[in-house]
């Protein structure tokens, strides 16, 4: 769920809060008001999993790169004639 930055117009109290991307916030769980939340301009970060959703272009790089590794082992040990049976 993407997580949003609200600001409290009464006491500017600014918290994150998770919601679906059709909810909307409008009270102040600080100062009790109603309708006074706005939302501040920010980039939603999805979090799925305790893990950013981000880091998985950056995983499959490594996977990538890891395999790459293993196939050139691989070749210099055909080249050797070291195949594993």
């Amino acid at each position: 769920m993407p997580v949003y930055l609200y600001k409290c117009k009464i006491c500017e109290e600014i918290k994150e809060i998770s919601h679906s991307v059709g909810a909307v916030m409008t009270d102040c769980d600080k100062c009790g008001s109603q309708n006074v939340l706005e939302k501040i301009f920010n980039i939603p970060t999805i979090v799925k999993s305790n893990l950013i959703v981000n880091k998985s272009g950056q995983n499959i790089k490594k996977f990538i790169e890891e395999a790459k590794q293993d196939l050139e082992e691989q070749k210099k040990e055909i080249k050797r004639g070291d195949i594993r049976k």
